[in-house]
């Protein structure tokens, strides 16, 4: 059958050796690059690809069994590789030399820094396809370890019963999450104070998250540019204050005398009978107001001519044809009720441009609330799909997000701002924010 295996978020300082083999201890099979006259890898960046680094996120390394061969493909051939094994990778830095020899396995008289990491092809039958395994490296410096001179064994001593020591209760700190990426989010494991689970957060990229963890938040996926450090918070589970209660003060009474003057025994009345009265009638609960938004312009589609249809604010419906790629202003004025906008064909590059500097003529001279939701951001599990989203948030910054295969975000966007722009993206629109 026939399988590719990427390899994502390779991490190198130097140019590197990349092998393959079924074995930890070898023999291993280079993985040759054939723009290089050795076979070796440029090092890796967090940016772009360029003729001296590579970005191994967006242009990842593919193995390839060829069968069926693949027209067109640059990726390695590896005919072993198949499914229901496990395979482990070499990466070799050609830079730092941890050890000099003269015997297999050195290379060339010399032992390289080098990592090996372990992958699983699962059973063919569980999954659709594998497009992209994460490949995260860290190097560790080998030294060579001293052999150890002979020790006369020691007379075992009895062991002592240690005292139980009980257990140190966790304390829940404060953390900042932040990332630096401009374009990719992160996701962040941490552990929960309030009942010791694991959670999931995610933070959007350019942006900044506090959390209060038992132990120090981890990423799980997405960006490698971001940054977790202590906070100044006290996440300490604050004990319920209770409202204060006044001193109670005695009611205002003459100058005492000195003969105590006991309290009066009120004359029991009966029960007054009020007066029948009738039932009130409530007053009639008035409809909320529509909330309408000052629109400067509907923008069609880039790939066609788009039908937009709307409410005005008195609740009456109107609809116009703009050509593909033009723009133009609402026909019916620009006061349009918020939420009831629609276009045909759906989806694409179509939006809405509200008014930057809103006039106020809309509900009746009053200034224009922005209504703002989350907005749940997805990308399909397709292969090396990309999809690209912009909206609106609340600030009225316009904002992209570009998220791979499988990823999703959650953002505040204006309500009616969010569309997908490229790729086959969707959004869920969700509670107020």
């Amino acid at each position: 059958m026939g399988l590719v295996v990427r390899l994502y978020d390779i991490v190198s300082p130097n140019k590197f050796k990349l092998n393959i083999g079924l074995s930890p201890y070898g023999s291993f099979t280079q993985i040759t690059n054939t723009g290089d006259p050795n076979g070796e890898w440029l090092p890796s960046t967090s940016g772009t690809t360029s003729s001296t680094h590579r970005n191994y996120r967006t242009d990842p390394i593919c193995i390839t069994n060829d069968d069926p061969p693949i027209s067109g493909s640059t990726c390695f051939v590896y005919t072993p590789l198949e499914f229901d094994t496990r395979y482990f990778l070499k990466l070799q830095d050609t830079f730092n030399v941890v050890d000099n020899c003269e015997t297999s396995p050195c290379i060339n008289g010399s032992e390289l820094r080098h990592i090996i990491e372990s992958i699983y092809i699962s059973d063919s039958k569980t999954f659709e396809c594998y497009d992209k395994i994460n490949f995260d490296v860290d190097y560790v410096c080998i030294t060579p370890t001293p052999t150890p001179s002979a020790t006369p064994n020691p007379t075992a001593l009895p062991n002592p019963t240690p005292n139980p020591t009980p257990n140190p209760t966790p304390q829940c700190s404060h953390y900042i999450i932040t990332v630096t990426d401009q374009k990719f989010s992160l996701q962040v494991e941490y552990t929960s104070c309030e009942n010791g689970t694991i959670q999931t957060l995610t933070v959007n990229p350019s942006t900044s998250n506090n959390v209060c963890s038992l132990t120090t938040p981890v990423r799980s996926s997405g960006t490698q540019q971001y940054y977790i450090g202590p906070g100044s918070q006290d996440c300490s589970d604050p004990s319920p204050t209770p409202n204060p209660t006044p001193n109670p003060t005695a009611n205002p009474t003459p100058n005492p005398t000195n003969e105590a003057t006991p309290n009066p025994t009120p004359n029991p009345t009966a029960n007054p009978t009020p007066n029948p009265t009738a039932n009130p009638t409530p007053e009639p609960t008035p409809e909320p107001t529509a909330i309408c938004v000052e629109v400067s312009d509907f923008v069609a589609r880039t790939d066609a001519g788009t039908t937009f249809t709307w409410d005005d604010c008195d609740g009456n419906t109107h609809s116009m044809n703009i050509p593909q790629g033009d723009a133009a202003p609402p026909s019916s004025g620009a006061c349009v009720r918020q939420g009831t906008v629609t276009w045909v064909p759906s989806g694409g590059d179509a939006r809405v441009d509200l008014a930057i500097n809103p006039s106020g003529v809309c509900d009746g001279g009053d200034p224009v609330t922005t209504q703002c939701y989350n907005y749940t951001l997805s990308v399909p599990s397709m292969g090396e799909t990309t999809s690209t989203f912009s909206y609106t948030a609340c600030n009225g910054d316009a904002r992209t997000w570009t998220g791979l295969s499988g990823d999703n975000t959650s953002v505040c966007a204006q309500d009616g701002t969010v569309s997908v722009t490229s790729g086959p993206g969707t959004y869920m629109k969700g509670s107020a924010c």
